[in-house]
């Protein structure tokens, strides 16, 4: 089941990889090390073993434990153009994939509301935060499979994928 699981994540990884505004992927590793990829240079993701396989397009494999990653994130490099500022509000989980507790990280000074959903779009879950930079999330209850933590503010909107297991 946890193959099946890892190869449905890759798959959705690489498929993801033509719709983002992403440019490069950064591995979180529980030490507090992190390696950084450019996702031109990506050919492929793959879960084998209990490891992730970064495999790049010049035949170059970065190997990670699977237990030793705090978080994958795919992250947008390029300075944001016109005349509006910035959005501040960034989303991170860890660890993901997640057994009890999610961490919800967010970065920025707006009031919100973190909210749990599942892939048809239902509603499990939603709190209110109070401009906090971390907030925890059980989620022990939740049926194993694929959800989405989304942060909402006034204006803003940020979601990303997370894996119960």
């Amino acid at each position: 089941m946890i193959n099946k699981t890892l190869r449905l994540i890759a798959i959705l990884c690489l498929v993801s990889f033509s719709s983002l505004k992403a440019q490069n992927l950064n591995v979180h590793k529980k030490n507090g090390e992190i390696s950084k990829f450019k996702l031109t240079d990506v050919k492929s993701l793959t879960f084998n073993s209990g490891n992730l396989q970064v495999n790049k397009i010049d035949n170059q494999t970065s190997e990670f434990a699977i237990s030793d990653i705090n978080l994958l994130r795919f992250k947008e490099t390029t300075a944001p153009t016109g005349i509006a500022e910035a959005d501040k509000n960034v989303i991170a989980v860890f660890p993901n994939p997640v057994a009890e507790t999610l961490n919800v990280q967010i970065s920025g000074n707006e009031n919100g509301e973190v909210r749990i959903i599942d892939l048809q779009g239902k509603l499990i879950k939603a709190v209110t935060v109070n401009s906090q930079n971390r907030t925890a999330i059980p989620v022990a209850q939740l049926p194993a499979g694929m959800y989405f933590c989304q942060y909402k503010t006034g204006k803003n909107t940020k979601t990303i994928k997370f894996i119960k297991k």
